[in-house]
């Protein structure tokens, strides 16, 4: 796939406190922590995205995060991570798995301008929420896409189409490898964030990652501000494409091969 040429931005690593919250400059100084940059303007798009959240809290449960500082530390943070521990080339096409809010993939887009960010979300009310942040954020190459990802990992456009996939969704792993595998490009990589415990089911999940034709290149877990919290994030190295019938529907999705 052809990547786009992008101008190369100065990070945003100096703030003015009187037009930064105390939330959003806890933000940057993790994404530094974490060892990613913020370009230009970042703040003030994470600030818009705060406040579409606060304004739809009312009317959709997207987080029980209940303050700015609570949203930052527990989701937009946490959302950087595939970033930290895989670096996507310029241009690439990212596609995010079970979005709900936009966790991982709006900060991931708000970070990294340059990627093709896919959000793909089962509910309809969450879709909406998420054209509002793409409207509000004025993001270019931000799309909102309504459908079950076992679905998408069948559809001519999106199957084996994508450079990078991210999930953040609650789901078991085994489901979310089965997910996000069909959509990733032989020579691209899911990302899953998880809790530490993820790293006891590596064997438990390797033969269906294997099945799917890919491999796990990474479990990297990385501690944050919020006391006793961690993430986990495993990279799955797709090698050879992904084999019908997968991802199957129904009861069998997950099922061990």
């Amino acid at each position: 796939m052809e990547k786009k040429s992008t101008t190369q931005l100065p990070p945003e690593t100096t703030l003015d406190p009187g037009r930064v919250s105390p939330a959003l400059a806890k933000l940057v100084e993790g994404a530094g922590a974490l060892g990613v940059a913020l370009p230009p303007g970042a703040s003030e798009r994470f600030r818009s995205y705060l406040e579409e959240i606060a304004r739809w809290r009312g009317r959709l449960n997207l987080t029980s995060a209940s303050s700015d500082t609570e949203v930052v530390l527990r989701h937009f943070l946490d959302s950087l991570v595939p970033l930290a521990v895989l670096c996507p080339a310029r241009g690439c096409r990212l596609a995010d798995v079970g979005s709900g809010a936009g966790f991982p993939g709006v900060p991931m887009k708000i970070a990294r301008p340059d990627l093709e960010v896919v959000l793909i979300e089962a509910s309809r009310k969450r879709c909406a929420f998420l054209e509002e942040v793409r409207a509000s954020l004025n993001l270019p190459d931000l799309a909102v896409r309504w459908s079950r990802a076992e679905e998408m990992g069948h559809a001519e456009g999106f199957r084996e189409a994508f450079g990078v996939v991210v999930s953040r969704a609650t789901a078991r792993t085994a489901v979310s490898v089965e997910l996000t595998l069909p959509l990733v490009e032989v020579g691209g990589a899911a990302v899953l964030l998880k809790g530490p415990a993820v790293e006891q089911e590596i064997g438990e999940i390797a033969a269906l990652v294997g099945a799917m034709g890919a491999s796990v290149e990474a479990c990297e877990v990385r501690s944050f501000p919020e006391p006793g919290r961690k993430t986990a994030a495993l990279v799955l190295r797709k090698h050879a494409p992904t084999p019908q019938p997968y991802p199957r529907r129904g009861p069998a999705l997950g099922r061990p091969v």
